[in-house]
């Protein structure tokens, strides 16, 4: 059955506008415009949905200069297209013959309004389409087997991006993450979703953080080497008269964002295991200040706890009663990418606070990072520093005041908008220590 000619229509209008779109990056090597014009395109239907159409046309206007609809500016292109279909010459147009869009917006009545916002959403449900399969140039990313990616420029030039070579040529690095393989080395060392901008002379991501960060997404890890890890903790935990807690994420939970990463914002991974962890030395920094900001203890048990604050102490340092180690999930954590929205971006990074204020037309500037998702175990571990009756009263303090740091304060990144929350497992927890029972009624 033929679909209704103005659907077919909408269809080819939508096509023949990338197509040209395309063709121009080609001819006049506009690598940079290519992609951020594929970026608007997809930004533009959540503008218009959130702020209504006239003023999603009145930002998208006020970002160029006039005069540049056939120069480098891919927003100008986007202005062009969307017009071209709004205001031709056809009875189903909304503003048929219409030479300015934005006036013919606002010259005309609601009823009028409504049908131009319905036509512009479903034109860029294709336009969208189109320009995600097309001008998505895959050719512009870092050599697939990791060898030194090179793109010339108009001066002859070569401008190499150093990846990882292989040392034998028989050997091919993998395109994708390789689902045995270290998840954390993959991702901080073998990004392959750069591009090459010739006018700026610099590789970037853009919008593709957003395809790397989905490449670890999901479930990560080994299931048998965290298994050891978990019992090889146990068994320390045992020998040493220690205590575990079992735990669950209750919300999502980010590590390491302050570390150094193409996306932007890093994430801590466990060298040898490829699973998101917590340091021990970021645990005891946790605990330290619940029991210093929040429970108020007396300073000397927190010195004693967690040794002396050596900005503070004159002399020699001492370590504290208590040992914390490496938190590790009790299986392979599941990973999702989440994102932060900065809404006025301009006003936030202008030195001059007074010249660029925010306004309800700014396009949102969102950066994806990497969290671990909900109900995710993990495994805290403590020790005491002796068996002296002093230490273990300080340990069985420490594991109380561990779990109501994780329960409320939160561990990792963003904890002051909910991250990082942890609960006890009930079960498992209720398994760990009546197996200590039993080793004691053995013993």
């Amino acid at each position: 059955m033929n679909q209704p000619a103005s659907l077919q229509e909408r269809i080819r209008h939508a096509w023949e506008t990338v197509q040209e779109v395309e063709k121009r990056c080609e001819q006049e090597e506009l690598s940079r415009e290519r992609d951020d014009y594929a970026s608007f395109v997809a930004r533009l239907p959540l503008t218009i949905m959130i702020n209504g159409l006239g003023q999603a046309l009145a930002a998208l206007r006020s970002s160029y200069r006039p005069g540049e609809t056939d120069q480098k500016e891919p927003r100008a292109w986007l202005w062009k297209n969307l017009s071209g279909w709004l205001c031709r010459n056809h009875p189903l147009a909304p503003y048929p013959g219409a030479t300015d869009l934005l006036q013919a917006v606002m010259d005309h009545g609601p009823d009028r309004y409504r049908r131009a916002m319905t036509e512009a959403m479903n034109w860029l449900f294709w336009h969208k389409r189109f320009a995600e399969a097309i001008l998505k140039d895959r050719n512009l990313h870092a050599d697939h087997r990791f060898r030194v990616a090179s793109t010339k420029v108009q001066t002859g030039l070569i401008r190499k991006l150093p990846l990882y070579k292989p040392t034998d040529d028989r050997i091919h690095l993998p395109k994708k993450r390789p689902s045995a393989g270290n998840t954390g080395l993959w991702y901080e060392k073998f990004c392959n979703e750069w591009m090459y901008d010739p006018g700026s002379d610099r590789w970037y991501l853009s919008r593709r953080k957003m395809d790397w960060i989905r490449s670890v997404t999901g479930t990560v890890g080994n299931a048998d080497l965290l298994r050891e890890a978990l019992e090889r903790t146990e068994d320390i935990v045992r020998a040493n008269g220690g205590l575990l807690l079992y735990t669950k994420t209750a919300s999502r939970f980010a590590t390491g964002l302050g570390r150094s990463h193409p996306t932007e914002n890093g994430f801590t991974w466990h060298h040898t295991l490829g699973v998101p962890y917590l340091i021990g030395s970021s645990i005891k920094g946790l605990v330290r200040a619940w029991a210093s900001e929040w429970i108020q203890a007396d300073p000397r048990d927190i010195n004693r706890i967690f040794g002396p604050d050596t900005r503070e102490t004159r002399g020699h340092p001492h370590s504290g009663s208590v040992l914390f180690l490496d938190a590790l999930p009790a299986q392979p954590p599941t990973l999702e990418m989440d994102v932060i929205s900065v809404h006025h971006l301009g006003y936030y990074s202008a030195k001059d606070k007074k010249k660029s204020p925010p306004h309800d037309w700014s396009s949102p500037n969102v950066t994806p990072f990497l969290v671990v998702a909900r109900d995710q175990p993990f495994v805290f571990a403590l020790l005491p520093r002796s068996r002296r009756e002093q230490d273990l009263r300080d340990l069985y303090r420490v594991h109380g005041w561990l779990q109501q740091a994780l329960e409320w304060s939160g561990a990792g990144a963003k904890t002051a908008v909910g991250y990082g929350r942890f609960t006890v497992d009930a079960a498992k927890q209720e398994v760990w220590e009546k197996s200590l029972q039993t080793q004691e009624h053995v013993g």
